[in-house]
């Protein structure tokens, strides 16, 4: 009769460290490790007067270690991939940088003065224009009357230093404000 006293105590006890536990961890990132954990301890205490011969809360415990380490490899996996990623974006947005200072200095050596440049480099990785150049737009101010022939040398000049087609090569010559 005495153990059954003590099951109950295990149990009830169980309940109030759960109840405070939940209202502790509340909005946490490892609330389902948590419940999941809470709910093999609770199997363990519900089934301890059954299998106190058989060890299972040993085996269920190994399962559970086991399991919880899964759990944290993939989380883990997820956030190397996420930082990577991170990483490779800023890579390619400092080469995007770099590109365009190229192409203002190639565009000033022509005689041009730049208002604006921006290059788009390939992002995906998988792809195959990963780290190239695929396209640029370039906004120079009024180049006076020679100004599309201009243009056009200048565009010629950069799609064939970064090996793209005219098309993907924008120039815009904005009249100077007055």
């Amino acid at each position: 009769m005495e153990s059954l006293y003590a099951w109950i105590r295990s149990l009830a006890g169980y309940f109030v460290f759960l109840a405070v536990l939940e209202q502790l961890m509340s909005g946490k990132k490892s609330g389902r490790y948590v419940h999941f954990f809470a709910g093999i301890i609770l199997i363990l205490l519900v089934l301890k007067p059954l299998t106190g011969g058989f060890h299972l809360d040993e085996a269920l415990v190994r399962e559970y270690e086991a399991l919880l380490f899964q759990y944290q490899a993939e989380d883990l996996r997820r956030e190397l991939t996420g930082a990577e990623h991170q990483r490779l974006n800023q890579m390619v947005d400092q080469y995007e940088l770099a590109v365009a200072k190229t192409v203002e200095d190639l565009a000033r050596a022509e005689g041009c003065q730049v208002r604006e440049c921006h290059v788009t480099i390939g992002r995906d990785s998988a792809g195959e224009q990963f780290g190239e150049v695929t396209g640029i737009r370039l906004e120079l101010a009024g180049a006076g009357p020679g100004g599309e022939a201009l243009r056009q040398r200048l565009g010629r000049k950069l799609a064939a230093y970064y090996n793209l087609e005219e098309q993907y090569v924008e120039i815009q010559i904005v009249e100077r404000e007055g």
